[in-house]
């Protein structure tokens, strides 16, 4: 690896490191808040913008270019979505960012950009899963679809007509993520694009985790641990990316 991208996961690994020792050495809720956004803005515009670098490394028409074009997209959504929902409490004296905001459809464009994006690279690199590939991506998709719907449920049948579909978007999207993910993941033979990309795969999969706990959680607060997931997932997407850019010279 050359001296940049050592320099880049250690500064990554550091900054992850930082936020567990806040926990352990007792800091209050408004510090670990305050770090823990800057943290995800930070790696979540850090790992788009590396897929956006290693996007224009292919060719114009290479079905790479637009599968990195999509994902590093799908991350920068969501440094924007998350820079809005941090900002609100700054501008309106320490005030809960309400729900659903208008934050929330930028949240939700981003599993249908990585969607999207795992589409095209199974579809673009010709990976073929056999019937028990698509049997556990099936599965994968029915089981958090049910644990979505369960969790949004009361709120989707409730009266607010705005906010059941905002809900209802949530309990399905994640479970399309996830389900294409493990078919993508079920084609995989090894070799060098396996070895890039399960890393991609780790980090959408920590990306859906954290999603699940922020929305299961009632004990939640910004700059809990749960926050790792977003962080250190949209870090392995951006380092997969370093690692296919630097393959490519």
């Amino acid at each position: 690896m050359s001296n940049f991208a050592v320099f880049f996961i250690g500064l990554w690994v550091l900054a992850s490191l930082v936020l567990p020792a806040l926990h352990l050495l007792g800091f209050d809720d408004a510090t670990k808040l305050y770090y823990s956004n800057a943290l995800q803005l930070a790696c979540s515009l850090g790992g788009g913008l590396s897929c956006l670098v290693t996007a224009w490394r292919f060719p114009v028409g290479n079905a790479l270019r637009r599968v990195w074009m999509l994902i590093g997209s799908g991350l920068l959504i969501w440094f924007f979505a998350a820079l809005i929902f941090a900002s609100y409490p700054l501008r309106n004296d320490g005030a809960d960012t309400p729900y659903p905001y208008i934050c929330d459809p930028l949240f939700l464009l981003t599993p249908i950009f990585i969607t999207l994006g795992m589409y095209l690279f199974k579809r673009g690199m010709s990976l073929e899963s056999n019937t028990l590939g698509k049997a556990m991506a099936l599965v994968a998709f029915l089981v958090t679809l049910g644990w979505g719907l369960s969790q949004y449920w009361e709120t989707i049948v409730g009266p607010d007509l705005l906010r059941s579909i905002v809900d209802i978007a949530y309990a399905v999207l994640d479970p399309i993520m996830i389900g294409m993910t493990v078919w993508v993941a079920m084609s995989f033979r090894g070799g060098v694009i396996a070895s890039s990309w399960w890393i991609v795969i780790v980090g959408i999969f920590l990306f859906y985790i954290a999603n699940v706990l922020f929305s299961s959680l009632e004990s939640y607060q910004t700059g809990s641990l749960v926050d790792l997931g977003w962080t250190v997932g949209f870090g392995l997407i951006g380092i997969a990316a370093l690692r296919v850019r630097e393959a490519l010279r």
